[in-house]
């Protein structure tokens, strides 16, 4: 990389004017790509559980940076989410579904869903079709899917992602729902 990019052309991209909706952004590659996409000019809607986390975040970029609390493990939260973007017109020029976890053990949502697949993989996707359902995202926009080296542990096997509680795997199920991205 080092070698390489001696030669590479000048980069130096202006976000200004664009919406980027970054998922996970209160630690991590959520919270670094927020920061970035403000530095280089653009309004960011930065989406954790944490409002605290949100909070020292936004205090990065105060101008640039707004927090939106919302727990992606569930498919209410996320709903809620796009329909108050909605109603506030909001136009969303990058969508970056950052937000994972990797869970040592089975755990079940509020709403019975096992919380690693919803937050990983199934939400990811409700967001990103909410969001064009209610034509939301800029037709010239981008969607961007954060996977994981943690995939390449694992093929794409479409039912082993139904994995029962009583042989759960978090890292397994973890390379299972990057491939799956």
């Amino acid at each position: 990389y080092h070698a390489r990019r001696l030669f590479w052309p000048p980069f130096a991209p202006d976000f200004s004017g664009q919406t980027w909706l970054v998922t996970g952004a209160s630690g991590g590659i959520g919270r670094a790509a927020a920061l970035e996409a403000a530095r280089r000019g653009a309004r960011v809607l930065a989406v954790a559980r944490s409002a605290d986390k949100l909070s020292a975040l936004q205090s990065k970029a105060p101008a640039l940076v707004e927090p939106l609390v919302a727990d992606l493990a569930l498919v209410r939260e996320v709903r809620a989410l796009v329909a108050a973007l909605a109603v506030r017109g909001e136009r969303i020029h990058v969508l970056l579904n950052n937000v994972a976890v990797l869970l040592d053990d089975y755990m079940l949502t509020a709403e019975g869903r096992e919380a690693s697949f919803a937050t990983n993989l199934l939400n990811h996707y409700l967001l990103t079709e909410d969001l064009l359902a209610r034509d939301l995202l800029a037709r010239d926009g981008a969607v961007i899917s954060m996977s994981s080296g943690g995939m390449y542990n694992v093929p794409l096997m479409v039912e082993a992602l139904r994995m029962p509680a009583q042989a759960y795997n978090g890292v397994l199920a973890y390379g299972l729902h990057k491939r799956a991205q």
